[in-house]
């Protein structure tokens, strides 16, 4: 009975979050994600090659160039204490390189989303009619396309 109530439980809130509505974003709020994204890779990137150094260099120190060491920590054979920290910072170093590259990409495509806008907003209109012009409300979709 309480696997039953937990699993309603649970699939309560993925409906909930399933069925939310999505606003277009606006060219401003395009940009502002843009510029988050790039700031974070660039960070990220940074920070990855500053690791990956400094553990290939603890690799190499510690491990007196030995390349059987080396790949003998990558593959669970015991090397030396500061040589597996080494792989470690690493391998962690190249998975937060590879990250940024996804965040710049992400933050490429938002700046390009920002060129093409595409609102909605309501117009107005006044229509004629034999007895008088009365006022009509209509939603229009305009797109801007900016070539630089």
């Amino acid at each position: 009975m309480k696997q039953i109530f937990v699993v309603c439980f649970l699939l309560s809130f993925v409906l909930q979050v399933a069925a939310q509505n999505k606003t277009p974003l606006t060219k401003e709020e395009y940009l502002k994600k843009s510029k988050t994204q790039f700031i974070t890779g660039i960070v990220l990137l940074t920070a990855g090659t500053v690791a990956t150094g400094i553990g290939v260099n603890q690799m190499v120190t510690y491990t007196g160039n030995d390349i059987g060491n080396v790949i003998g920590g990558v593959f669970g054979v015991e090397p030396t204490k500061q040589g597996s920290n080494g792989v470690a910072l690493t391998v962690v170093g190249v998975v937060t390189v590879a990250a940024s590259g996804f965040l710049l990409l992400a933050a490429s495509r938002n700046k390009k989303a920002a060129r093409v806008a595409v609102n909605m907003e309501m117009k107005h209109s006044g229509l004629v009619y034999s007895t008088g012009i009365r006022n009509v409300n209509y939603p229009a979709v305009s797109v801007r396309v900016r070539l630089q």
